[in-house]
């Protein structure tokens, strides 16, 4: 699935990278990211456990 982050350029440019081209290496980084995503989701209502809810890098937006 793709889709692209709008942004107005004339007040700041953005750049996109597709996840499949990243990775988190450290387990830290990943116990991390899976924590904050699994909190939100949560936050957001969803019954993460019943639900088999899990993170994923989808795309990192880097915004200047």
């Amino acid at each position: 699935m793709q889709s692209t982050t709008k942004v107005d350029e004339s007040l700041r440019r953005a750049w996109q990278i597709d996840g499949s081209l990243l990775g988190l290496s450290n387990e830290v980084a990943q116990a991390v990211g899976k924590k904050y995503a699994l909190h939100a989701a949560e936050e957001l209502g969803l019954r993460t456990k019943a639900l088999g809810v899990e993170a994923r890098l989808y795309k990192l937006v880097i915004l200047t």
